[in-house]
C-alpha cells in the first residue's frame, strides 16, 4: 500500500496548570494514496490534534515533542516555514469542523474562495472570479453567481460547508483532511456532503483522511479505517475488515453500540467505565480499566500496534 502521508512516533503534549498533558502517544499512521482513511474515535481522543499536525498547525499550548510527518519525502515538521506554506491548502488542504467559525462573517464566501484561488493560482483578478464560481457550482452550491456575493450568515449549515469544501479543493491537493463535516448537519444533508466528498475524491484523483465518531458514516465512505482510544491507534485495518472482524475490545465496544432494528435488547449498549484522564493515563495498555478481557498482564508495559494479518494492525496482547 502506498502512502500519501505517513506519520511515525507521533507525540503532542499540552502543558497547562496541572502539569503536561498527552494528548497524542507514539502515533504511527499511514494515509494510503488516491484512497480515504476514516479516523474514528470518541471526543477528546486526539483525532484533530493528529489532523492539524499534518500541517503543523497544533494551537498552543500544544507542543509536538517527537515524530515524524512525511509527505512525498518531506518531513513537515522539521522543513522551513516556506516550504509548509507552500504545502498548506495547495497540495495538503483541510475543511475544519464547524464552516461558521471557519469564515470569516464580514466578508462574502466568494471573496473568500477567490482568496484561496489568488493565493495558490497564478489567476488574473476575473480568471479569478470566474474560477471560483465554478469552484461553488462543482462543490454544489445553486445559482453560484449570484451566492458568490452572499455573506456566511446568509447561507444554511450545509452551503457553508459546501463553499468551505470549494475553498479547500481550489489548489487540486492531493490530500484533503476533512475534520467531522457534517457536524450539526441533519442526516439528509450529511449523506449529501459526503456523496459530494467521494464524487469530488474521485475526480480530483485525491486522498482524504475523514475524521469522525461515527462508525456509520465511515461505513460507505472509507477504503480503510483507524480506530483511536486515548491518544493512540488501536486498530487499523480496511472498512470491510473492521466491519466483519474486529479484533480490539474497543472496536468491539463501538460496534455493539450502533442501534441496530435486528437488536431485541431494551437498551443500547454501553462500553463500562470512563476515558482515561489524559493527564493521569493508566499503566500498560490504556484501555485496561474498562476492558473485559484485562488482567494483569496488561498493566505490565505499553502494548504496541502489531499486525494480526495482511493490513490489520491491532493493540491489543489478548487477541
Amino acid at each position: 500500500m502506498e502512502a500519501i502521508v505517513t506519520i511515525e512516533n507521533l507525540t503532542i503534549s499540552f502543558t497547562n496548570l496541572y502539569g503536561k498533558s498527552y494528548a497524542v502517544r507514539n502515533l504511527s499512521l499511514s494515509i494510503p494514496k488516491g484512497k480515504t482513511l476514516g479516523l474514528v474515535g470518541e471526543s477528546g481522543c486526539g483525532k484533530s490534534v493528529t489532523a492539524y499536525s499534518i500541517l503543523n498547525l497544533v494551537p498552543k499550548p500544544g507542543k509536538i515533542e517527537s515524530g515524524t510527518i512525511t509527505y512525498n519525502s518531506i518531513d513537515l515538521l522539521h522543513c522551513s516555514e516556506n516550504t509548509l506554506r507552500s504545502i498548506r491548502g495547495k497540495n495538503i488542504a483541510m475543511i475544519f469542523q464547524e464552516p461558521m467559525t471557519s469564515l470569516n462573517p464580514v466578508f462574502t464566501i466568494g471573496y473568500q474562495v477567490q482568496e484561496a484561488v489568488e493565493l495558490h493560482l497564478q489567476y488574473s483578478k476575473q480568471e479569478a472570479k470566474e474560477y471560483t464560481i465554478e469552484l461553488l457550482g462543482k462543490a454544489g452550491i445553486p445559482n453560484a453567481a449570484q451566492r458568490f456575493y452572499a455573506y456566511p450568515h446568509e447561507l444554511s449549515g450545509g452551503l457553508r460547508q459546501r463553499a468551505m469544501i470549494a475553498m479547500a479543493l481550489a489548489a487540486h491537493p492531493d490530500l484533503l483532511i476533512a475534520d467531522e463535516p457534517t457536524t450539526a448537519l441533519d442526516v439528509t444533508i450529511q449523506s449529501q456532503i459526503l456523496d459530494l466528498l467521494l464524487t469530488l475524491q474521485a475526480t480530483e484523483h485525491m486522498s482524504m483522511l475523514l475524521i469522525t465518531h461515527d462508525l456509520g458514516i465511515v461505513a460507505n465512505t472509507a477504503d480503510y479505517i483507524a480506530i483511536m482510544y486515548a491518544g493512540e491507534i488501536v486498530e487499523y485495518a480496511p472498512t470491510k475488515e473492521i466491519f466483519e472482524n474486529p479484533l480490539h475490545p474497543y472496536t468491539h465496544g463501538l460496534m455493539n453500540c450502533i442501534p441496530s432494528l435486528h437488536k431485541t435488547a431494551k437498551r443500547l449498549y454501553t462500553i463500562p467505565g470512563n476515558v482515561p484522564i489524559i493527564t493521569q493515563p493508566p499503566q500498560g495498555c490504556v484501555f485496561h480499566p474498562r476492558c473485559s478481557l484485562g488482567d494483569d498482564e496488561c498493566l505490565q508495559k505499553p502494548v504496541n500496534l502489531a499486525g494480526r494479518k495482511k493490513d490489520h494492525l491491532v493493540r491489543c496482547i489478548k487477541v
